[in-house]
């Protein structure tokens, strides 16, 4: 494995103790005009060779934030973990974790909807199972939803962070998009071709509230079983 991280071997204590400077950044109440939003989300990095005694971790989970703040840990093969936070920075094709630490680490890298390849090394963007899944419409209001008639909405957000929806009205008439989607904390944005949908959502026993950024739509939908 090529991804060269020097803070993995260094003692626990000075990875729980590292001090960064404080950052002024907040987190953005409009993900779609932050300029990596495809970086957000939590990535995670499973040990292919857990035998191999140079790679002593089971995985490795790397949590960036619109705020440009990032959070890493470190399950070693004993179960003990470790941990590294602080502030990033992104230029070009260049990740740097740590900027304002005393040995800012910098790793190029690429990246898809779901896939973060840093040095080489491929780690996946994980879900909360609570968010995923297939969510049936209760109902639907809204100026604009109302103006077309919809009176029934499916969203499926799959794990791969793909998407479906689909809206229909009284007669029957359909309207489907597929695309990705990327989230934080309570703001979910789907994109799709020709467009974007910027939402704000919450989930509590199975259901899903969700409203638009402009509140032109909101929606109370059901988990599927």
């Amino acid at each position: 494995m090529q991804l060269c991280i020097k803070w993995w071997s260094l003692p626990l204590l000075l990875i729980v103790t590292h001090v960064t400077l404080a950052t002024e950044d907040q987190k953005q109440d409009d993900l779609t005009q932050f300029d990596y939003p495809f970086l957000l989300g939590d990535w995670v990095l499973i040990n292919s060779s857990p035998y191999d005694e140079k790679q002593n971790y089971q995985s490795i989970h790397l949590k960036l934030q619109s705020d440009y703040s990032f959070l890493v840990q470190i399950q070693r093969m004993d179960n003990t973990y470790e941990y590294w936070d602080g502030e990033y920075e992104v230029s070009g094709d260049t990740l740097v974790l740590g900027r304002t630490s005393i040995e800012p680490q910098l790793y190029s890298f690429a990246n898809t909807h779901n896939r973060l390849i840093l040095n080489g090394v491929t780690f996946l963007k994980m879900i909360s199972q609570k968010v995923s899944g297939a969510w049936l419409s209760d109902s639907i209001g809204g100026h604009d939803i109302q103006s077309v008639g919809v009176d029934k909405m499916l969203l499926v957000l799959q794990p791969d962070f793909v998407f479906y929806f689909k809206a229909s009205n009284e007669k029957g008439k359909e309207v489907l998009h597929r695309g990705v989607y990327y989230l934080e904390d309570d703001h979910l944005v789907l994109v799709y071709e020709n467009g974007e949908l910027n939402t704000t959502f919450n989930i509590r026993n199975n259901r899903m509230s969700l409203m638009t950024d402009d509140g032109e739509m909101t929606a109370l939908l059901t988990k599927l079983q």
